[in-house]
Protein backbone atom coordinates (compact mmCIF):
# COMPACT_ATOMS: atom_id res chain seq x y z
CA UNK A 1 0.00 0.00 0.00
CA UNK A 2 1.17 3.62 -1.06
CA UNK A 3 2.46 5.71 1.65
CA UNK A 4 0.68 9.33 2.39
CA UNK A 5 2.46 12.19 0.67
CA UNK A 6 -0.08 15.17 1.23
CA UNK A 7 -0.32 17.01 4.24
CA UNK A 8 -3.19 19.19 3.91
CA UNK A 9 -6.01 18.44 6.82
CA UNK A 10 -8.97 16.04 5.97
CA UNK A 11 -12.45 18.34 6.37
CA UNK A 12 -15.41 17.02 7.55
CA UNK A 13 -17.40 18.40 4.11
CA UNK A 14 -21.08 18.39 4.89
CA UNK A 15 -22.72 20.87 2.00
CA UNK A 16 -21.01 23.09 -0.07
CA UNK A 17 -22.52 25.74 -1.57
CA UNK A 18 -19.65 26.48 -4.18
CA UNK A 19 -20.24 26.15 -7.72
CA UNK A 20 -18.68 22.56 -8.98
CA UNK A 21 -18.30 23.64 -13.11
CA UNK A 22 -15.46 25.36 -13.79
CA UNK A 23 -17.73 29.10 -15.19
CA UNK A 24 -14.78 29.89 -17.39
CA UNK A 25 -15.55 26.85 -19.21
CA UNK A 26 -19.45 27.72 -19.79
CA UNK A 27 -18.46 31.57 -20.70
CA UNK A 28 -21.35 32.48 -18.04
CA UNK A 29 -20.51 35.21 -15.84
CA UNK A 30 -20.44 33.76 -11.88
CA UNK A 31 -22.75 37.14 -10.04
CA UNK A 32 -25.54 35.85 -13.02
CA UNK A 33 -25.21 31.61 -11.63
CA UNK A 34 -25.33 33.59 -8.23
CA UNK A 35 -28.39 35.40 -8.24
CA UNK A 36 -29.79 31.64 -10.37
CA UNK A 37 -28.80 29.85 -7.57
CA UNK A 38 -30.71 32.25 -4.74
CA UNK A 39 -33.48 32.03 -7.25
CA UNK A 40 -34.11 28.78 -7.28
CA UNK A 41 -32.80 27.64 -3.80
CA UNK A 42 -34.08 30.57 -1.68
CA UNK A 43 -36.24 29.38 1.50
CA UNK A 44 -36.82 25.45 2.46
CA UNK A 45 -39.58 25.17 5.30
CA UNK A 46 -41.28 22.22 3.73
CA UNK A 47 -40.81 18.95 2.12
CA UNK A 48 -39.11 21.57 -0.88
CA UNK A 49 -40.84 24.94 0.11
CA UNK A 50 -38.27 27.05 -1.72
CA UNK A 51 -39.94 29.05 -3.75
CA UNK A 52 -38.98 32.58 -4.93
CA UNK A 53 -39.34 35.52 -2.87
CA UNK A 54 -40.86 38.93 -3.73
CA UNK A 55 -39.00 41.31 -5.33
CA UNK A 56 -36.68 38.16 -6.44
CA UNK A 57 -35.82 37.04 -10.18
CA UNK A 58 -39.31 36.35 -11.86
CA UNK A 59 -39.77 33.11 -13.73
CA UNK A 60 -40.19 34.98 -17.11
CA UNK A 61 -36.80 36.46 -16.94
CA UNK A 62 -34.51 33.30 -15.56
CA UNK A 63 -36.27 31.41 -18.94
CA UNK A 64 -36.00 33.96 -21.60
CA UNK A 65 -33.11 32.93 -23.44
CA UNK A 66 -30.32 30.63 -23.53
CA UNK A 67 -27.84 32.30 -21.43
CA UNK A 68 -29.97 32.76 -18.10
CA UNK A 69 -31.19 29.05 -18.80
CA UNK A 70 -27.76 27.39 -19.35
CA UNK A 71 -27.08 29.49 -15.56
CA UNK A 72 -30.42 27.95 -13.81
CA UNK A 73 -28.92 24.60 -15.49
CA UNK A 74 -25.56 25.09 -13.75
CA UNK A 75 -26.72 25.95 -10.77
CA UNK A 76 -27.82 22.23 -10.56
CA UNK A 77 -23.99 21.63 -9.92
CA UNK A 78 -23.87 23.23 -7.16
CA UNK A 79 -24.22 20.46 -4.33
CA UNK A 80 -21.46 18.75 -6.15
CA UNK A 81 -18.50 17.53 -4.23
CA UNK A 82 -20.65 17.33 -1.17
CA UNK A 83 -23.30 15.36 -2.31
CA UNK A 84 -20.70 12.81 -3.49
CA UNK A 85 -19.01 12.65 -0.40
CA UNK A 86 -21.76 12.06 2.65
CA UNK A 87 -23.10 9.75 0.32
CA UNK A 88 -19.80 7.96 0.11
CA UNK A 89 -18.57 8.03 3.55
CA UNK A 90 -21.84 7.43 5.12
CA UNK A 91 -22.78 4.32 3.23
CA UNK A 92 -18.78 2.97 3.78
CA UNK A 93 -19.89 3.52 7.33
CA UNK A 94 -23.20 1.51 7.43
CA UNK A 95 -21.52 -1.49 5.48
CA UNK A 96 -18.58 -2.59 5.67
CA UNK A 97 -16.12 -0.46 4.20
CA UNK A 98 -15.18 1.87 5.91
CA UNK A 99 -14.66 2.44 9.82
CA UNK A 100 -14.67 5.74 12.05
CA UNK A 101 -15.50 6.03 16.03
CA UNK A 102 -16.92 9.51 15.81
CA UNK A 103 -20.14 7.89 13.48
CA UNK A 104 -21.57 5.10 15.76
CA UNK A 105 -24.72 5.46 14.80
CA UNK A 106 -23.38 4.63 11.17
CA UNK A 107 -20.97 2.16 12.04
CA UNK A 108 -23.02 0.70 14.59
CA UNK A 109 -26.13 0.58 11.87
CA UNK A 110 -28.14 2.53 14.77
CA UNK A 111 -29.43 5.32 12.81
CA UNK A 112 -32.51 7.27 14.43
CA UNK A 113 -34.85 9.96 12.79
CA UNK A 114 -33.02 12.43 14.42
CA UNK A 115 -29.68 12.00 12.79
CA UNK A 116 -28.43 14.88 10.97
CA UNK A 117 -26.10 13.87 8.39
CA UNK A 118 -29.53 11.85 7.20
CA UNK A 119 -31.90 14.59 7.14
CA UNK A 120 -29.46 16.17 4.77
CA UNK A 121 -29.17 13.71 2.02
CA UNK A 122 -33.38 14.08 1.99
CA UNK A 123 -33.07 18.06 2.28
CA UNK A 124 -30.64 18.19 -0.53
CA UNK A 125 -31.80 16.08 -2.77
CA UNK A 126 -35.27 17.41 -2.90
CA UNK A 127 -33.97 20.91 -2.93
CA UNK A 128 -31.86 20.03 -6.29
CA UNK A 129 -35.03 18.22 -7.38
CA UNK A 130 -37.27 21.70 -6.80
CA UNK A 131 -34.60 23.85 -9.07
CA UNK A 132 -34.72 20.95 -11.41
CA UNK A 133 -38.53 21.12 -11.45
CA UNK A 134 -38.80 24.76 -11.99
CA UNK A 135 -36.41 24.70 -14.67
CA UNK A 136 -38.57 22.24 -16.33
CA UNK A 137 -41.60 23.99 -16.06
CA UNK A 138 -40.14 27.80 -16.51
CA UNK A 139 -38.88 26.29 -19.64
CA UNK A 140 -41.60 24.94 -21.08
CA UNK A 141 -43.65 27.61 -20.47
CA UNK A 142 -40.58 30.22 -22.32
CA UNK A 143 -42.16 31.97 -25.49
CA UNK A 144 -38.96 32.81 -26.73
CA UNK A 145 -36.78 29.59 -26.40
CA UNK A 146 -36.06 27.32 -29.46
CA UNK A 147 -37.78 23.90 -29.14
CA UNK A 148 -33.92 22.57 -29.65
CA UNK A 149 -33.05 24.54 -26.81
CA UNK A 150 -36.15 23.80 -24.51
CA UNK A 151 -35.39 20.18 -24.93
CA UNK A 152 -31.96 19.84 -24.24
CA UNK A 153 -32.63 22.29 -20.83
CA UNK A 154 -35.64 19.77 -20.05
CA UNK A 155 -33.43 16.58 -20.83
CA UNK A 156 -30.45 18.08 -18.29
CA UNK A 157 -32.51 18.69 -15.42
CA UNK A 158 -34.86 15.93 -15.65
CA UNK A 159 -31.40 13.38 -15.54
CA UNK A 160 -31.12 15.76 -11.99
CA UNK A 161 -34.01 14.90 -10.93
CA UNK A 162 -33.83 11.00 -11.83
CA UNK A 163 -30.33 11.11 -9.95
CA UNK A 164 -31.72 12.81 -7.43
CA UNK A 165 -34.76 9.94 -6.80
CA UNK A 166 -32.20 7.40 -7.52
CA UNK A 167 -30.52 7.61 -4.52
CA UNK A 168 -33.57 8.98 -1.95
CA UNK A 169 -35.57 5.49 -3.17
CA UNK A 170 -32.52 3.05 -2.03
CA UNK A 171 -31.68 4.99 1.20
CA UNK A 172 -34.70 5.90 2.16
CA UNK A 173 -37.24 3.28 0.43
CA UNK A 174 -40.59 4.64 -0.42
CA UNK A 175 -40.97 8.63 -0.69
CA UNK A 176 -42.80 11.18 -2.31
CA UNK A 177 -42.25 11.74 -5.86
CA UNK A 178 -41.97 15.18 -6.51
CA UNK A 179 -42.36 16.19 -9.79
CA UNK A 180 -43.64 20.03 -9.34
CA UNK A 181 -42.92 23.30 -7.62
CA UNK A 182 -46.60 23.31 -6.65
CA UNK A 183 -46.19 24.08 -2.44
CA UNK A 184 -49.75 23.15 -2.22
CA UNK A 185 -48.85 19.56 -3.60
CA UNK A 186 -45.19 19.29 -2.55
CA UNK A 187 -46.12 20.07 1.13
CA UNK A 188 -48.31 17.37 1.82
CA UNK A 189 -47.06 14.88 -0.69
CA UNK A 190 -47.70 11.20 0.40
CA UNK A 191 -44.92 8.27 -0.43
CA UNK A 192 -45.23 6.48 -3.21
CA UNK A 193 -44.16 3.07 -4.21
CA UNK A 194 -40.54 2.56 -5.02
CA UNK A 195 -41.46 1.27 -8.60
CA UNK A 196 -43.45 4.33 -9.38
CA UNK A 197 -40.44 6.09 -8.35
CA UNK A 198 -38.21 3.86 -10.55
CA UNK A 199 -40.69 3.99 -13.55
CA UNK A 200 -40.66 7.88 -13.05
CA UNK A 201 -36.73 7.69 -13.44
CA UNK A 202 -36.53 5.48 -16.35
CA UNK A 203 -38.49 8.24 -17.85
CA UNK A 204 -36.41 11.07 -17.56
CA UNK A 205 -33.34 9.36 -18.06
CA UNK A 206 -34.81 8.23 -21.70
CA UNK A 207 -35.48 11.42 -22.16
CA UNK A 208 -32.52 13.17 -21.23
CA UNK A 209 -30.33 10.45 -23.20
CA UNK A 210 -32.97 11.13 -26.79
CA UNK A 211 -32.44 14.99 -26.12
CA UNK A 212 -28.80 15.40 -24.91
CA UNK A 213 -25.39 15.76 -26.79
CA UNK A 214 -23.42 12.81 -27.14
CA UNK A 215 -20.23 15.20 -26.76
CA UNK A 216 -18.87 17.81 -23.90
CA UNK A 217 -19.17 20.80 -26.20
CA UNK A 218 -20.95 22.26 -23.79
CA UNK A 219 -17.77 22.51 -21.04
CA UNK A 220 -15.55 22.94 -24.00
CA UNK A 221 -14.74 19.42 -23.43
CA UNK A 222 -14.08 18.75 -20.05
CA UNK A 223 -16.51 15.68 -18.45
CA UNK A 224 -18.50 17.75 -16.08
CA UNK A 225 -21.26 18.58 -17.38
CA UNK A 226 -23.75 15.81 -17.84
CA UNK A 227 -24.25 14.37 -21.67
CA UNK A 228 -26.37 11.72 -23.49
CA UNK A 229 -23.95 8.89 -22.17
CA UNK A 230 -24.16 10.09 -18.73
CA UNK A 231 -28.22 9.58 -18.80
CA UNK A 232 -27.87 6.09 -20.55
CA UNK A 233 -25.10 5.28 -17.75
CA UNK A 234 -27.80 6.11 -14.96
CA UNK A 235 -30.32 4.42 -16.91
CA UNK A 236 -28.39 0.97 -17.30
CA UNK A 237 -28.14 1.21 -13.24
CA UNK A 238 -31.26 1.77 -12.61
CA UNK A 239 -32.51 -1.01 -15.40
CA UNK A 240 -30.22 -3.57 -13.14
CA UNK A 241 -31.93 -2.42 -10.07
CA UNK A 242 -35.24 -3.44 -10.96
CA UNK A 243 -33.73 -6.65 -12.92
CA UNK A 244 -34.44 -5.74 -16.28
CA UNK A 245 -31.52 -6.98 -17.74
CA UNK A 246 -31.91 -6.79 -21.28
CA UNK A 247 -32.52 -3.00 -20.97
CA UNK A 248 -29.65 -2.84 -18.87
CA UNK A 249 -27.52 -4.75 -21.27
CA UNK A 250 -28.64 -2.97 -24.26
CA UNK A 251 -28.25 0.72 -21.98
CA UNK A 252 -24.49 -0.21 -20.69
CA UNK A 253 -23.65 -1.53 -24.25
CA UNK A 254 -24.18 2.25 -25.79
CA UNK A 255 -22.00 3.27 -23.20
CA UNK A 256 -19.09 0.81 -23.74
CA UNK A 257 -19.50 0.87 -27.32
CA UNK A 258 -19.04 4.77 -27.20
CA UNK A 259 -15.99 5.92 -29.21
CA UNK A 260 -15.71 9.02 -25.83
CA UNK A 261 -14.69 6.70 -23.10
CA UNK A 262 -11.65 3.63 -22.82
CA UNK A 263 -10.24 2.45 -19.42
CA UNK A 264 -7.26 3.74 -18.01
CA UNK A 265 -4.47 1.61 -18.04
CA UNK A 266 -2.88 2.89 -15.43
CA UNK A 267 -5.25 3.03 -12.19
CA UNK A 268 -3.95 6.20 -10.75
CA UNK A 269 -5.20 8.23 -13.65
CA UNK A 270 -8.73 6.91 -13.37
CA UNK A 271 -10.26 9.87 -10.87
CA UNK A 272 -8.10 12.72 -12.67
CA UNK A 273 -9.99 15.44 -13.80
CA UNK A 274 -11.31 14.70 -17.32
CA UNK A 275 -9.52 10.84 -17.45
CA UNK A 276 -10.75 8.57 -20.08
CA UNK A 277 -12.94 6.42 -17.79
CA UNK A 278 -14.58 9.39 -16.62
CA UNK A 279 -18.46 9.69 -17.91
CA UNK A 280 -19.60 12.10 -15.52
CA UNK A 281 -17.34 14.24 -13.11
CA UNK A 282 -18.02 17.28 -10.92
CA UNK A 283 -15.69 19.83 -10.97
CA UNK A 284 -13.20 20.27 -8.93
CA UNK A 285 -11.40 23.04 -10.00
CA UNK A 286 -12.29 26.50 -8.61
CA UNK A 287 -11.21 24.81 -5.45
CA UNK A 288 -8.24 22.96 -6.47
CA UNK A 289 -9.56 19.22 -4.91
CA UNK A 290 -12.19 16.94 -4.76
CA UNK A 291 -14.21 17.32 -2.14
CA UNK A 292 -13.83 13.37 -1.04
CA UNK A 293 -10.07 14.15 -0.75
CA UNK A 294 -11.29 16.72 1.76
CA UNK A 295 -12.70 13.30 3.72
CA UNK A 296 -10.41 10.40 3.03
CA UNK A 297 -6.63 12.37 2.67
CA UNK A 298 -5.27 12.30 6.65
CA UNK A 299 -2.56 15.16 7.15
CA UNK A 300 0.90 13.78 6.92
CA UNK A 301 1.77 11.25 9.09
CA UNK A 302 -1.53 11.29 10.89
CA UNK A 303 -4.22 8.87 11.83
CA UNK A 304 -6.73 8.96 8.78
CA UNK A 305 -10.36 10.17 9.68
CA UNK A 306 -12.07 7.11 7.61
CA UNK A 307 -9.67 3.85 8.02
CA UNK A 308 -10.01 1.07 5.41
CA UNK A 309 -12.67 -1.69 6.79
CA UNK A 310 -10.60 -5.38 7.86
CA UNK A 311 -13.42 -6.84 5.86
CA UNK A 312 -12.85 -4.66 2.91
CA UNK A 313 -9.19 -4.94 3.10
CA UNK A 314 -8.78 -8.84 3.46
CA UNK A 315 -10.95 -9.03 0.23
CA UNK A 316 -8.62 -8.30 -2.31
CA UNK A 317 -6.58 -11.09 -4.18
CA UNK A 318 -3.33 -11.25 -3.91
CA UNK A 319 -1.75 -9.03 -6.87
CA UNK A 320 -4.28 -7.14 -7.07
CA UNK A 321 -2.58 -3.71 -7.78
CA UNK A 322 -6.22 -2.31 -7.25
CA UNK A 323 -5.24 -2.55 -3.72
CA UNK A 324 -1.70 -1.24 -3.90
CA UNK A 325 -3.26 2.01 -6.04
CA UNK A 326 -5.84 2.98 -4.04
CA UNK A 327 -5.33 1.94 -0.33
CA UNK A 328 -2.68 4.03 1.58
CA UNK A 329 -1.68 3.90 4.31
CA UNK A 330 -0.58 6.92 7.41
CA UNK A 331 0.59 6.26 10.47
CA UNK A 332 -0.13 2.72 10.66
CA UNK A 333 -4.10 3.12 9.07
CA UNK A 334 -5.14 1.73 5.52
CA UNK A 335 -7.66 4.52 4.23
CA UNK A 336 -9.14 4.98 0.98
CA UNK A 337 -6.60 6.64 -1.61
CA UNK A 338 -8.38 6.98 -5.30
CA UNK A 339 -8.25 10.47 -4.06
CA UNK A 340 -5.10 12.06 -3.51
CA UNK A 341 -4.61 15.91 -4.97
CA UNK A 342 -5.41 18.22 -2.67
CA UNK A 343 -4.79 21.05 -4.79
CA UNK A 344 -3.73 21.94 -8.07
CA UNK A 345 -7.39 20.58 -9.79
CA UNK A 346 -5.45 17.48 -10.90
CA UNK A 347 -8.60 15.43 -9.44
CA UNK A 348 -12.47 15.88 -10.11
CA UNK A 349 -15.06 13.92 -8.20
CA UNK A 350 -16.07 11.04 -10.54
CA UNK A 351 -19.74 10.35 -10.27
CA UNK A 352 -20.13 7.84 -13.30
CA UNK A 353 -17.40 6.39 -14.77
CA UNK A 354 -17.03 3.38 -17.61
CA UNK A 355 -15.61 -0.01 -15.68
CA UNK A 356 -19.35 0.69 -13.88
CA UNK A 357 -20.83 -0.09 -17.21
CA UNK A 358 -18.52 -3.24 -17.84
CA UNK A 359 -19.97 -4.35 -14.49
CA UNK A 360 -23.58 -3.89 -14.87
CA UNK A 361 -23.25 -5.67 -18.58
CA UNK A 362 -21.71 -8.47 -17.10
CA UNK A 363 -24.57 -8.95 -14.44
CA UNK A 364 -27.37 -8.41 -17.26
CA UNK A 365 -25.92 -11.18 -19.38
CA UNK A 366 -24.84 -13.66 -16.19
CA UNK A 367 -28.64 -13.17 -15.51
CA UNK A 368 -29.93 -13.74 -19.09
CA UNK A 369 -27.10 -16.71 -18.97
CA UNK A 370 -24.80 -15.73 -21.16
CA UNK A 371 -22.04 -17.01 -19.48
CA UNK A 372 -19.14 -16.26 -21.78
CA UNK A 373 -20.30 -12.35 -22.18
CA UNK A 374 -20.44 -11.95 -18.50
CA UNK A 375 -16.91 -13.62 -18.11
CA UNK A 376 -15.62 -11.45 -21.24
CA UNK A 377 -16.89 -8.13 -19.61
CA UNK A 378 -15.89 -9.07 -15.95
CA UNK A 379 -12.42 -10.05 -16.61
CA UNK A 380 -11.50 -7.15 -18.29
CA UNK A 381 -12.14 -5.38 -15.15
CA UNK A 382 -9.64 -8.02 -14.11
CA UNK A 383 -7.06 -8.15 -16.06
CA UNK A 384 -6.78 -4.13 -15.81
CA UNK A 385 -6.38 -5.05 -11.78
CA UNK A 386 -3.49 -7.47 -12.74
CA UNK A 387 -5.67 -10.38 -12.03
CA UNK A 388 -6.03 -13.66 -13.99
CA UNK A 389 -9.29 -14.35 -15.68
CA UNK A 390 -12.50 -15.20 -13.25
CA UNK A 391 -12.70 -19.19 -12.37
CA UNK A 392 -16.41 -18.21 -12.15
CA UNK A 393 -18.32 -20.85 -14.51
CA UNK A 394 -21.97 -21.38 -13.79
CA UNK A 395 -24.37 -18.43 -13.25
CA UNK A 396 -24.61 -18.49 -9.65
CA UNK A 397 -20.74 -18.23 -8.98
CA UNK A 398 -20.65 -15.83 -11.78
CA UNK A 399 -22.73 -13.72 -9.37
CA UNK A 400 -21.01 -13.91 -6.60
CA UNK A 401 -17.58 -13.22 -8.55
CA UNK A 402 -19.40 -9.82 -10.12
CA UNK A 403 -20.45 -8.86 -6.66
CA UNK A 404 -17.33 -9.42 -5.51
CA UNK A 405 -15.48 -7.23 -8.01
CA UNK A 406 -17.99 -4.80 -7.92
CA UNK A 407 -16.63 -4.71 -4.21
CA UNK A 408 -13.30 -4.04 -4.53
CA UNK A 409 -13.69 -1.84 -7.74
CA UNK A 410 -16.05 0.52 -6.65
CA UNK A 411 -15.22 0.56 -2.84
CA UNK A 412 -15.85 3.76 -1.63
CA UNK A 413 -17.91 5.48 -4.36
CA UNK A 414 -21.12 6.48 -3.78
CA UNK A 415 -22.18 3.95 -1.51
CA UNK A 416 -22.11 0.85 -3.99
CA UNK A 417 -21.59 -1.93 -1.89
CA UNK A 418 -24.36 -1.00 0.97
CA UNK A 419 -26.77 -0.80 -2.31
CA UNK A 420 -25.70 -3.52 -4.20
CA UNK A 421 -25.85 -5.95 -1.07
CA UNK A 422 -29.47 -4.44 -0.86
CA UNK A 423 -30.23 -4.71 -4.06
CA UNK A 424 -29.77 -8.34 -4.73
CA UNK A 425 -30.99 -9.30 -1.28
CA UNK A 426 -27.54 -10.04 0.35
CA UNK A 427 -27.70 -7.53 2.97
CA UNK A 428 -28.85 -9.66 5.97
CA UNK A 429 -26.54 -12.83 4.70
CA UNK A 430 -23.34 -10.55 4.64
CA UNK A 431 -23.03 -8.05 7.24
CA UNK A 432 -25.09 -10.21 9.95
CA UNK A 433 -22.45 -12.18 9.38
CA UNK A 434 -19.94 -9.51 9.64
CA UNK A 435 -21.97 -7.02 12.60
CA UNK A 436 -23.16 -10.31 14.50
CA UNK A 437 -25.65 -8.54 17.83
CA UNK A 438 -25.72 -5.49 15.24
CA UNK A 439 -27.02 -5.75 12.42
CA UNK A 440 -30.61 -5.81 12.16
CA UNK A 441 -32.88 -6.39 8.81
CA UNK A 442 -35.05 -2.73 9.52
CA UNK A 443 -31.48 -0.74 8.79
CA UNK A 444 -31.37 -1.86 5.39
CA UNK A 445 -33.74 1.59 5.05
CA UNK A 446 -32.55 5.19 6.82
CA UNK A 447 -35.18 6.48 9.02
CA UNK A 448 -37.31 9.31 7.35
CA UNK A 449 -35.78 12.63 9.35
CA UNK A 450 -38.49 13.54 11.83
CA UNK A 451 -38.15 16.87 11.05
CA UNK A 452 -39.61 15.89 7.42
CA UNK A 453 -43.10 14.21 9.10
CA UNK A 454 -43.20 16.89 11.19
CA UNK A 455 -43.49 19.33 8.24
CA UNK A 456 -46.00 16.74 6.35
CA UNK A 457 -48.05 14.54 8.66
CA UNK A 458 -48.80 12.02 5.13
CA UNK A 459 -45.37 10.62 5.43
CA UNK A 460 -44.71 7.16 7.66
CA UNK A 461 -41.67 6.51 9.21
CA UNK A 462 -39.76 3.17 8.05
CA UNK A 463 -40.07 0.07 10.03
CA UNK A 464 -38.14 -0.31 13.44
CA UNK A 465 -37.71 3.41 13.73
Amino acid sequence: MKQITQHKPALYHTHSSRLRLNLGKTGIKPGLIVTLVLFLFSSCNKLVDVGPKKNSLTPEAVFSDSVTVNSALIALYAQGGAYSGSLTYLNGLYSDELTNPSYPQYQGNALNSADRSAGTIWQESYANIYKANAIIEGVQKSATLSSVAKLQAMAEAKFFRAFCHFYLVNIFGNIPLITTTDLAVTGRQPQTSALSVYQQMINDLSDAAANLPADYSRSSGSRVRVNQFAARALLARVYLYNKDYQNALIQSGLVIGSSNYRLSSDLNSVFLANSNEAIWQYDSSIVGYPAIAQNFVPSAGAQPQFIVSSQLLNSFENGDVRKISWIGTSAGFPYPSKYFALSGGRQFDVVLRLSEQYLIRSEARAQLNDITGAQSDLNIIRKRAGLANTSAADKATLLLAIEQERRVELFCEWGHRFLDLKRTGRLDAVLGAEKPGVWKSNAALFPIPAIEIGKNNNLVQNPGY
